[in-house]
């Protein structure tokens, strides 16, 4: 057996995480801000994943913004920040699952 080899089931016990969250067996009991991009080429999977929380009654706001790509800029960048300062002061979240 190799050093690798040896590390395996090490590895994949720490791996049944990521695993089970990618694959919808851990609820998720957290609100979930999910900006997309207009340009990001990754649209339909941030769409179908939002679809997918929102059928699962995770508290999901879907942000659109028509110009920005994969990865965004300061406007897009300043609402996160300001949707997760409220998150800690306690705010609820303005649930929407509108695409």
């Amino acid at each position: 057996m190799t050093h690798l080899q040896s590390r395996l089931p090490g590895t994949m016990r720490r791996a049944a995480p990521l695993k089970a969250g990618a694959t919808g067996e851990v609820a998720v009991k957290v609100p979930v801000l999910l900006p997309q991009g207009g340009n990001d080429v990754l649209s339909n999977l941030n769409q179908t994943l939002a679809r997918e929380l929102c059928d699962k009654g995770v508290s999901l706001e879907f942000t659109y913004y028509a110009d920005q790509g994969h990865t965004i800029s300061d406007g897009p960048l300043d609402d996160a920040i300001a949707w997760m300062d409220a998150r800690r002061a306690g705010t609820p979240t303005a649930a929407n699952c509108t695409f």
